[in-house]
């Protein structure tokens, strides 16, 4: 995403506790901040991609963090998949500094970010959705404001949890097919012009070991989509006991 930045001609200052993933992409113009303070001091747009809610809010809200250094008027666009609730959080905390809050999770991949492809669920005010589109829109190539701060998160909890539900079924279609002696790949073309056109058997067409890390993960996902969704008012009393 910093590389899509530059390329699209922003200046970008970039922070990471790895030192080596920001040195990297010293050779295309990123300039190497030491700390947050740096990033806070040398930016009126700051954007986060952190791995998961209890990061974002160390990172904003914890010594040394955004809270402490930003200035007022600052932009903070939240790209990671979060808590909807920790987004409100440090939202409300960054408005008494005058700091506004946009959470914009992503899916698209890597690919996605090293192209400029990502798509981006935005929640956020208006006015902070506009100032901010020429940074989105380096970043990313589909946008869609869903509401207010936080609902960018809801949204993407939505899309992990259909998206969990529906490549951990697939698998399991793969591992019935993976036991008997037909052929996999007739099945699925028998399949597929049905009501199963919409299921995701091209990716799941072989079940391998890849895949069934890629579905463990899904499985942790779910989880803990169902556990959020529990959080901010929803019931969901089931989970998937399946994985490959």
């Amino acid at each position: 995403m910093a590389l899509s930045l530059r390329r699209a001609g922003s200046s970008v200052i970039g922070y990471d506790v790895n030192a080596d993933a920001v040195r990297a992409l010293v050779d295309h113009g990123i300039v190497q901040a030491r700390s947050i303070q740096d990033v806070c001091q040398g930016a009126t747009t700051i954007v986060l991609s952190l791995p998961d809610a209890k990061v974002v809010e160390q990172v904003v809200c914890g010594e040394g963090g955004i809270l402490q250094y930003a200035r007022a008027e600052t932009l903070v666009i939240d790209t990671s998949t979060s808590h909807p609730d920790t987004t409100r959080k440090i939202a409300a905390r960054l408005a008494e500094r005058g700091v506004h809050v946009i959470d914009a999770p992503v899916s698209g991949g890597p690919k996605g970010a090293l192209n400029g492809q990502l798509t981006m669920v935005l929640g956020g005010e208006a006015a902070d959705i506009t100032r901010a589109e020429p940074v989105l829109a380096a970043m990313s190539a589909k946008r869609v404001h869903i509401g207010s701060v936080g609902a960018g998160n809801v949204t993407k909890i939505v899309n992990n949890l259909l998206c969990a539900a529906h490549l951990i079924i697939a698998g399991e279609a793969m591992r019935l097919l993976r036991r008997q002696a037909f052929n996999r790949n007739a099945c699925l073309r028998a399949s597929t012009p049905g009501p199963a056109a919409g299921c995701n058997t091209n990716q799941l067409s072989c079940v391998d070991s890849e895949q069934d890390i890629q579905l463990r993960l899904y499985h942790e996902t779910d989880a803990q989509g169902c556990a959020t969704g529990n959080d901010i008012g929803g019931t969901i009393k089931s989970r998937s006991a399946i994985v490959v």
